[in-house]
């Protein structure tokens, strides 16, 4: 699994994504010090983060270099999102990212596979990608402790075209281990067919999560 996958390199003017350790608070919320989750990247923000912030996701911030390094400017689709802890008793709180099961929140990337979920349970719904930012809103707002998602199994199932990590398919498997880094869950909970525990791709990208991340 790529590390930029879970913390992108930083280049001017771009959009980014990216956890991020709180090391001063600006109480005039003009420019904080932040540094990045993974790599330890020093940064400066410059944009609103609520009091007490610990841990923080930033989603849309644009980057601009400097002399001194790069600093993070809020635009007016930035989306900030606290993720201070793992809480104990959220972890009985689940976010789906594959519309079956329903738990806390159910979510889909197909519009009827929400409608039918909303048929059969009362929990709310969200539309979007794994493999995007789309659906980091909601599961930041639930509350959750531990995300699920039934990994797409046609890169490896007999009745699918076995292709592996060469079947686009795949990459929804990095793609939920990344929503579940981003959103600091306790625990991430994945479901697929018997033959993705002999896939060799599939268990790198495993292996390769749990040494990036600890």
């Amino acid at each position: 699994m790529d590390v930029h996958c879970l913390e992108p390199s930083l280049f001017h003017d771009a959009l980014t994504t990216v956890l991020c350790e709180v090391i001063v608070y600006d109480m005039d919320q003009q420019k904080h010090v932040l540094k990045t989750a993974l790599k330890g990247v020093f940064v400066r923000f410059e944009g609103y983060l609520p009091s007490g912030s610990t841990i923080v996701l930033l989603s849309g911030a644009q980057a601009k270099q400097t002399e001194r390094g790069f600093n993070l400017i809020a635009t007016d689709s930035t989306e900030i999102f606290p993720r201070p802890y793992i809480c104990f008793q959220s972890l009985r709180q689940v976010v789906e990212v594959c519309s079956g099961a329903g738990f806390s929140l159910r979510c889909d990337h197909a519009q009827t596979m929400l409608d039918l979920a909303s048929h059969l349970h009362k929990a709310p719904v969200a539309l979007g990608d794994v493999c995007t930012d789309s659906l980091l809103h909601p599961i930041c707002q639930s509350q959750a402790g531990t995300i699920a998602s039934g990994i797409a199994c046609q890169p490896y199932s007999k009745l699918g075209d076995q292709k592996h990590d060469q079947d686009s398919r795949s990459l929804t498997l990095p793609g939920v281990l990344r929503l579940g880094f981003l959103g600091r869950f306790g625990a991430i909970v994945l479901e697929c067919v018997a033959t993705a525990s002999t896939c060799p791709w599939f268990q790198s990208v495993l292996k390769r999560f749990t040494e990036i991340t600890g």
